[in-house]
């Protein structure tokens, strides 16, 4: 993540199958190297859902966003 925000560049991250927030969420390191990057976590465990919305907050340049969805089923 560091390399890839910092050293390449890239601003939008979709993590999918996110599982429950740890330390070192895809946002928190993708923000501190470059804080106007955007992240969207993606689940379909409604127990990740409840604890992402409670846990996941993004920097006040960047955006960080939860998507109740299973990529198994993309209608």
């Amino acid at each position: 993540m560091r390399f890839l925000a910092g050293e390449v560049g890239i601003r939008q991250f979709l993590d999918l199958g996110t599982g429950l927030p740890t330390a070192d969420n895809t946002h928190q390191v993708a923000q501190q190297v470059a804080p106007e990057s955007r992240i969207v976590y993606v689940d379909n465990d409604p127990l990740v859902l409840v604890h992402a919305r409670a846990l996941l907050t993004s920097s006040p340049e960047g955006v960080t966003d939860y998507v109740d969805a299973d990529v198994r089923d993309p209608d």
